[in-house]
């Protein structure tokens, strides 16, 4: 793929796969194979594309992968630390792997999938404006295994937001590309372990039979496209920041709409009152856009954020609700 980056998400704390009473365990040097998994990733890496970067949390964790990186892989790697911005968890990995990656593709991977068949992910289609990943029936997506295209583009706003989920960049995406993950394992005949990650220490016991991966068709992918985003000023305290959010409303951008509506509230263009108002709003479309779409993973997340920051809007029928969207992906019930 040129102009290519593989960038690997290795920033977690990795709760579930702790042995409660002993050390610290790092599951980007877990071993697989006798070779630890994110050495694998960086190594086939460069097979396919013409960069790695590894996003990481701490300096002492750049500190020692630097060093492993220096002694046992002879091309270059780049390793991103998180900036410093409002955002927390993995969407601030990602944003700070975007930034340090302008006008290049994208692919980002977790580091606890060793099983990933990067041949597989080198035949997606890129959207130059937009993301392409995969999704199963259910209706789950898989929002760490995606690739975003050179043109990509997140107002800087949202960097002043306290959000963390890495669907927040997808629920903004004009132009989404899905790949069925079912379909593919079907046509293909291959093994369900290929998109599988390590949560916990039994799994890195999964049986891997082989399988040719040169031949393996993705199938059509199925293409989500709104129109495109209306131009956002630097500033919008001397932008018609209202008349903005109506427009991103009317194209279809709903979630982005409900974002520069928290943000306006942050900087005092918006009071509580007029904010709840425009959030039930535009967050009650977004749920009914993606629930049209039969992407049941975001209009859950919708949901819930209407819950959040609309709490008068809680009632039974919005908690039977999410109950049913969890239930159709296999999540185990709860409230938020």
């Amino acid at each position: 793929m040129q102009n290519s980056v593989l960038a690997i998400l290795a920033g977690g704390f990795s709760r579930r796969y702790q042995d409660k009473e002993g050390q610290f365990i790092d599951k980007a040097l877990l071993s697989v194979n006798n070779v630890p998994i994110l050495l694998d990733l960086i190594k086939r890496g460069f097979q396919f594309y013409d960069e790695v970067s590894v996003s990481v949390n701490s300096l002492k964790r750049k500190n020692k992968y630097t060093l492993i990186l220096k002694l046992e892989v002879n091309q270059p790697s780049k390793i991103i630390i998180d900036k410093e911005m409002k955002i927390k968890g993995v969407l601030r990995g990602i944003i700070s792997t975007l930034k340090e990656n302008q006008n290049k593709n994208i692919q980002f991977i977790s580091v606890d999938r060793p099983f990933i068949d990067l041949n597989l992910l080198n035949k997606i289609t890129i959207q130059e404006k937009g993301i392409s990943l995969f999704h199963y029936n259910n209706g789950l997506l898989e929002p760490l295994l995606a690739l975003y295209g050179t043109k990509f583009h997140f107002p800087h706003e949202i960097e002043q937001l306290p959000l963390s989920r890495a669907d927040v960049l997808i629920r903004i995406c004009p132009q989404i590309l899905l790949y069925n993950i079912d379909s593919i394992i079907e046509r293909n005949q291959l093994p369900s372990y290929l998109f599988a990650n390590i949560n916990v220490q039994s799994d890195l016991s999964i049986e891997k039979p082989s399988y040719d991966s040169t031949t393996i068709d993705l199938l059509k992918p199925r293409l989500i496209k709104r129109r495109d985003l209306p131009r956002i000023s630097h500033n919008l305290i001397e932008q018609n920041s209202k008349e903005l959010v109506y427009k991103l409303m009317e194209n279809e951008h709903y979630y982005l709409a409900f974002l520069i509506s928290m943000y306006l509230k942050q900087i005092s263009k918006l009071n509580s009152r007029e904010f709840q108002r425009l959030a039930y709003n535009v967050l009650e479309n977004e749920y009914r856009y993606w629930l049209n779409e039969n992407m049941n993973f975001l209009a859950l997340h919708a949901l819930q954020d209407q819950i959040k920051f609309c709490p008068k809007t809680y009632d039974q029928k919005k908690v039977k609700e999410i109950s049913k969207l969890r239930k159709k992906m296999g999540i185990i019930p709860r409230i938020l």
